[in-house]
């Protein structure tokens, strides 16, 4: 009985030491992706360490696909405007100017719609997740004191973005929906 109860023991301990490792190590492919981000951005950082990391979401292609769709209809709206006000006011260079611009938008809102019909099952899959972390180091002389910053980061371990102002964190995020980039290489 003694045996058995030592044994249950150890076995307890080390599945208790196994699930404390797992979580110390829950987001180290993530958080080597952002450090070596940050040293890339400003420089020979060392000794950086993270003091929080947590995931705050995530995002899948088509998500993605209709934040841009409804980004476009936004843009839509605002050129729009500005071309009736340009022509009730008799500026025609800006109207005509605005009108080129409705007629890319609009193209751009049928390109979308037209990848999202596409792209079937992949619209599920995972663009990026994001996270909110707290990091210490130093760059040369100074010390480097990363509060309440945000990542983005593609499955494959891709920072995507690396910003302080969460407002900001999926600017240019539309690059992780397939085709979208070809949208624009031909303007």
């Amino acid at each position: 009985m003694k045996h058995r109860f030592s044994f249950l023991a150890a076995f307890l301990m080390a599945a208790v030491a196994l699930i404390l490792s797992s979580c110390a190590s829950k987001y180290s492919d993530e958080k080597a992706a952002v450090a070596a981000k940050i040293a890339e951005t400003m420089g020979d950082v060392q000794n950086l360490t993270f003091n929080t990391f947590e995931q705050i979401g995530e995002t899948t292609i088509g998500q993605e696909v209709e934040m841009r769709i409804d980004l476009f209809k936004t843009k839509l709206e605002q050129d729009q405007k500005f071309y009736d006000m340009y022509t009730a006011g008799g500026v025609l260079g800006k109207a005509s100017q605005k009108r080129d611009a409705i007629e890319r938008d609009q193209l751009h809102l049928t390109q979308l719609d037209s990848i999202r019909n596409t792209l079937g099952d992949k619209l599920n899959e995972i663009a990026y997740r994001d996270y909110k972390f707290s990091a210490v180091g130093k760059v040369k002389d100074s010390k480097l004191e990363a509060k309440d910053w945000y990542a983005a980061i593609s499955p494959a371990g891709e920072v995507l973005s690396l910003v302080q102002d969460p407002k900001k964190l999926h600017r240019g995020l539309g690059i992780t929906i397939p085709g979208y980039k070809g949208m624009f290489d031909e303007e």
